[in-house]
């Protein structure tokens, strides 16, 4: 077998195939999160979200670029303004709570009937974490979690758009 950053994106699928057909082992593997992170090329992001919407057609997707633009929406742009100049430095807190809430509630509420892949979540670079996610969700999951995830493992830790940033996902199976 090949290591992990030298699976092709084919490998993946397979794997991830093997691990929907033993929902338990995805949980005790993460410690009960049911998450699990799908490491692409940032460049095969779109190309691993249509291999998905191929091999699996009980699946359910979430685009994280979508619920920030609805969070920005309801919140408004001028309200993030006056946050700001009122707050300085901490004027995105309510804004990032809102983000966030908003993120878990879609999954938890999707994961109640498919099992669900969230992607473009390139966009919470700077903004939120992956752990703060998965930490929100682990324990309501009724189904698999798949995060499509722009950048590559090296052990347990994920290189965001392959160098940038480095972050360690400890409840999570990351393939």
């Amino acid at each position: 077998m090949r290591s992990n950053t030298e699976l092709t994106l084919k490998d993946k699928i397979n794997i991830l195939e093997s691990l929907f057909k033993r929902p338990d082992e995805i949980k005790s593997k993460t410690e009960g999160s049911k998450v699990i992170i799908l490491t692409v090329d940032p460049k095969e992001e779109t190309k691993a979200l249509e291999e998905l919407k191929k091999t699996f057609d009980s699946m359910t997707y979430i685009d994280i670029s979508e619920i920030l633009l609805k969070v920005i929406d309801e919140y408004g742009l001028e309200n993030l303004k006056e946050d700001r100049e009122f707050y300085g430095n901490n004027y995105k807190e309510s804004f990032l709570r809102k983000f966030l809430n908003l993120i878990i509630e879609e999954t938890i509420n999707q994961s109640k009937y498919k099992i669900v892949v969230i992607h473009r979540i390139g966009i919470l670079n700077g903004l939120l974490r992956i752990n703060q996610i998965i930490e929100s969700i682990t324990g309501d999951l009724n189904n698999p979690v798949v995060m499509i995830y722009p950048g590559k493992r090296q052990e347990e830790r994920l290189h965001f758009l392959n160098e940038r940033h480095v972050t360690s996902v400890y409840r999570a199976e990351i393939i």
